[in-house]
């Protein structure tokens, strides 16, 4: 998935494109428990 030790780096353009994959997973991981949160407590409040 990434390079190894003895690899040249990624190139910025790639490095960029994986962060922004991660920040979007993180995203709708957090959006996601939030909004489980929120109807979880309208249903039963």
């Amino acid at each position: 998935m990434f390079e190894r030790k003895y690899e040249k780096l990624a190139p910025v353009s790639v490095f960029v494109r994986r962060m922004a994959k991660s920040v979007a997973m993180a995203g709708l991981l957090v959006a996601g428990a939030l909004f489980l949160g929120v109807s979880g407590y309208h249903w039963i409040a």
